[in-house]
């Protein structure tokens, strides 16, 4: 493994390590996830190749409940 990939690797887990204070690590991961799941989901719309719709809505609502969780 080249040095930039560990070194990547290892700030990724100290932010992670950040957000899973007083959570468990299962479920701040699954945070994790969801919100990138959303993040690109939501792409498209923002870039105003497709028009917000339910589904736009249902996406962003379902982001920011997540993010609330989170400082």
């Amino acid at each position: 493994m080249s040095k930039p990939i560990a070194d990547s690797g290892k700030a990724f887990r100290t932010s992670f390590d950040r957000l899973c204070y007083r959570r468990n690590w299962h479920d701040a991961f699954r945070d994790f996830i969801e919100i990138a799941a959303c993040t690109i989901h939501q792409q498209p719309y923002h870039l105003g190749l497709l028009e917000k719709d339910e589904d736009y809505e249902r996406i962003e609502e379902l982001y920011l409940s997540t993010i609330k969780k989170y400082n």
